[in-house]
């Protein structure tokens, strides 16, 4: 059977198939994240070498993950008691269940400080994630520092990519639900993800607190503020060796 998905689509789906991030398999090939990410998203056209070092990783045919044709190929895998057996084939996934979302990286970050955070949202890379139901804005965002590590495990660590669901704004003197989520802040100072603990509803001012003892609390005018995110959650997580 013949499939008709794109080379990206097939090496998407393989991806989260096998738990995998663009990240891990850049570093299982040798290949940059930036180009993997391009063949993802963009269909940029691989080469031959780029394919075979691939599907190496991804343990299928390389014709078929370049073509869509002939088998995907089936892997001898050694069970619990020595005697190979053949691993089942890997099935299709319904793209439907997936939305491709913008994401904005460690260096994109910069561009972003001049008042216009979406103009330039079509030079941005994109990352494809399982679909969220919830009607909204998102938007994925790479996070730079120490602030949110407390070292426990609930923290969030630099290099740590968040989904973020927008949050309408102006609030038009509405209170955020603050004590139920963990806020991505951009101002005209940056962008920063920290916990709310206050929001006078009258004044227009947030207290923005860290999970880091190191960093002070400090407040911020809702004025000042061009977007403001709630964290979904944690779609990838550096590997540090």
């Amino acid at each position: 059977m013949v499939n008709n998905k794109t080379v990206g689509e097939r090496i998407a789906e393989l991806l989260i198939q096998n738990g995998l991030s663009r990240y891990q398999l850049s570093k299982m090939t040798g290949l940059s994240e930036p180009g993997i990410g391009k063949i993802i998203l963009k269909n940029s056209k691989p080469n031959r070498s780029t394919i075979i070092k691939i599907a190496d990783a991804l343990k299928v045919n390389s014709d078929w993950l370049l073509t869509g044709e002939g088998s995907m190929k089936s892997i001898a895998v050694a069970g619990a008691n020595g005697v190979l057996s053949k691993k089942q084939e890997v099935k299709q996934v319904d793209s439907s269940k997936f939305m491709e979302v913008p994401y904005v990286s460690a260096i994109a970050q910069a561009g972003f400080m001049n008042g216009h955070f979406y103009n330039h949202l079509e030079e941005l890379d994109t990352m494809l994630l399982p679909q969220e139901f919830e009607k909204g804005n998102y938007i994925v965002v790479e996070i730079v520092g120490e602030s949110m590590n407390d070292g426990t495990d609930k923290s969030i660590n630099d290099g740590d990519k968040l989904l973020l669901k927008e949050v309408e704004m102006p609030l038009n003197g509405h209170g955020l639900n603050f004590r139920q989520n963990i806020f991505v802040i951009v101002s005209h100072e940056g962008i920063v993800c920290k916990q709310i603990t206050k929001h006078d509803v009258e004044k227009g001012i947030i207290t923005l607190h860290s999970w880091n003892s190191s960093y002070e609390d400090y407040q911020l005018n809702l004025s000042s503020v061009q977007k403001l995110f709630y964290v979904k959650k944690i779609v990838e997580r550096r590997v540090k060796f």
